[in-house]
């Protein structure tokens, strides 16, 4: 019987989701991710940033943050005065709940 070839590793067709307008993601006011999240609708999409309408705990009134950046983006890490300013974001625990299922079903599929 001939060797066969081994297949080559299929690359990941699901790409990650991109922030997007009308998401709902996890605010954290100093960007860091042990302090307590307020919830945010994106209301704008920049380059690498968004314009997030910011509900806190207890408030009716919402506010406007810009320039917010993913949690784990470098700048988050690396400027710590200017994440004071604008905070950071992260996807909700069902967003990366359905990513995490996403990735499981496209290894299945493989």
């Amino acid at each position: 019987m001939p060797a066969t070839k081994a297949e080559p590793a299929r690359k990941r067709t699901i790409e990650p989701r991109e922030l997007a307008i009308g998401d709902r993601v996890l605010w954290y006011a100093h960007g860091q991710i042990s302090s307590q999240p307020s919830t945010a609708l994106v209301v704008e999409v920049f380059n690498n940033t968004g314009r997030l309408l910011v509900q806190n705990r207890g408030s009716i009134t919402p506010f406007s943050k810009d320039g917010v950046r993913h949690i784990d983006d470098p700048f988050v890490r690396d400027n710590k005065d200017a994440v004071l300013e604008s905070g950071a974001w992260d996807w909700t625990e069902r967003d990366k709940q359905i990513e995490a299922r996403l990735a499981a079903l496209e290894e299945l599929m493989m």
